[in-house]
């Protein structure tokens, strides 16, 4: 497999891995978060948030794309 390819497949991975640890942060809060909890859960979920927004918008991301 071409390099770029990988590199490509690779970060794409890491960041479904960050949208699925998300989602069961997410599904957690809802189902049967403890109670005083939700603040923590918020700063993960931002923090998760945060650095995947950063990943899905990089510009190593946009050139891997491109090639």
């Amino acid at each position: 497999m071409h390099s770029n390819t990988s590199a490509l497949l690779e970060k794409l991975t890491v960041i479904r891995n960050l949208h699925r640890a998300q989602a069961v942060l997410d599904w957690d809060m809802q189902v049967n978060m403890p109670s005083g909890a939700a603040n923590s859960r918020g700063d993960q979920l931002a923090t998760l948030t945060e650095i995947t927004h950063a990943m899905e918008t990089s510009s190593e991301l946009g050139a891997l794309l491109s090639q």
